[in-house]
């Protein structure tokens, strides 16, 4: 039976790298985002199948943050409209990539299993 630790319960238990399949999304900022971060996550051991949604909405407010980056406006008032819209975007994909572990900082806060694994030592240690 594995020792429980901190932040331990059975969905957070499992033996290696978890690959998503990618969801269907737009081309561009979005499906550059997933192939960006989605290993890392993976790597990381912070990816379960049930996250998939939440990655996805996370590339998806990338998408949008982008995009609208990279839009021209018009006028002073489009500008600021443009401007409440930029940082409503980042402030949710900010809140969903901190719950990923995406900053240094929210690393920290993460409690994940490590994965199990056969020690060949093991048995030399009493």
């Amino acid at each position: 039976m594995p020792v429980r630790r901190r932040g331990w319960n059975p969905t957070n238990d499992r033996t290696g790298p978890v690959k998503l399949d990618k969801p269907d999304l737009p081309k561009g900022f979005a499906s550059e985002h997933w192939e960006r971060v989605h290993p890392l996550l993976s790597e990381m051991g912070v990816l379960r199948p049930v996250d998939r949604s939440a990655l996805e909405s996370l590339c998806l407010w990338w998408h949008e943050y982008r995009t609208l980056q990279e839009t021209q406006a018009v006028d002073s008032g489009e500008t600021y409209k443009r401007s409440i819209s930029l940082a409503s975007c980042f402030k949710n994909w900010s809140n969903l990539a901190s719950r990923f572990g995406l900053t240094p900082k929210d690393r920290e806060k993460l409690t994940i299993a490590p994965p199990e694994f056969d020690d060949p030592a093991a048995e030399f240690v009493a």
